[in-house]
C-alpha cells in the first residue's frame, strides 16, 4: 500500500489556505500518476478530525460547523481506510445544506451539483410582523433599531462578543466574512425580518451601515 493522507481543501479549495489547498492537489495527482504507472497508491482527502489535528485548535471546530463540515469521529474516519479502492477518494462529514449554501452563494459549483443541489430561492417568504412594528416608529427610533438588529446579526455570525464591537461602517470583508458567513447573516436578518434577501447580501452591501440602508 502506498497511502497519502490529503484534505478536503485540495478538492474544493479552502479560503486563505491557498498553498495548503495546492500541497494536499498535489498529493492526490501523485496518487493518480502513480496508478497511471501502474503502481498502487491511495489518496485520501480527509474532512476535519475530532480529537486530534488542525481543527480542534482554538475555535477552529465551531467556525467549521457553522460552515456545514462536522468533524469525523477517528474510529469511523479509521474504519473507513479499509474501504477505499480508488486512487483519490474523499472522506468528510458534510452537513450539505449548510456548506453547499455558502460555497455556491456567489457563484454556482458544477463539482457540487450532483452531491448537493441547491434549489432556487422562492418568492417573498411569510411575513413577521417586523415590518409593520418598523413602520410604526419614527425615523430615527427605525433607524437605530433597524441598525442595533444588523449589529446583532453579524456580531452573532462572525463570532463577535457583542454587537457593540461591530463598526458600522468597517467592510466585512476586513472583519473576516467569507461566503458562508454571509449567507448566515442573510439567514439570521430573513427569519427576524421576513424579508426576502439573496444570499449575495454582504457583498452587495458591504457594511452595517449600507445593510440597515437597505432593509430600511
Amino acid at each position: 500500500a502506498f497511502v497519502l493522507f490529503s484534505s478536503i481543501a485540495g478538492v474544493w479549495g479552502s479560503g486563505g489556505q491557498a498553498a495548503y489547498a495546492a500541497a494536499n492537489a498535489y498529493l492526490d495527482a501523485l496518487a493518480e500518476h502513480r496508478r497511471a504507472h501502474g503502481l498502487v497508491a491511495t489518496s485520501i482527502a480527509w474532512g476535519p478530525w475530532a480529537e486530534v489535528g488542525m481543527a480542534v485548535q482554538g475555535e477552529a471546530a465551531d467556525y467549521l460547523r457553522r460552515r456545514g463540515l462536522n468533524p469525523l469521529d477517528p474510529q469511523l474516519a479509521s474504519a473507513a481506510l479499509g474501504q477505499l479502492g480508488e486512487a483519490c477518494v474523499t472522506v468528510a462529514d458534510v452537513d450539505w445544506e449548510r456548506f453547499a449554501a455558502g460555497f455556491t452563494s456567489s457563484r454556482p459549483s458544477p463539482l457540487l451539483s450532483e452531491v448537493a443541489p441547491i434549489a432556487e430561492e422562492g418568492g417573498e417568504p411569510e411575513r413577521s410582523g417586523w415590518a409593520a412594528r418598523m413602520a410604526g416608529l419614527a425615523e430615527a427610533e427605525r433607524a437605530r433599531e433597524v441598525l442595533g438588529l444588523v449589529r446583532s446579526a453579524v456580531a452573532a455570525s462572525a463570532g463577535y462578543g457583542s454587537a457593540s464591537e461591530v463598526e458600522t461602517g468597517r467592510p466585512f470583508k476586513d472583519m473576516g466574512f467569507d461566503s458562508m458567513i454571509a449567507v448566515e447573516l442573510r439567514n439570521r436578518l430573513t427569519e427576524v425580518t421576513g424579508l426576502a434577501l439573496p444570499a449575495t447580501l454582504a457583498f452587495d452591501y458591504p457594511t452595517a451601515d449600507a445593510v440597515t440602508g437597505h432593509l430600511l
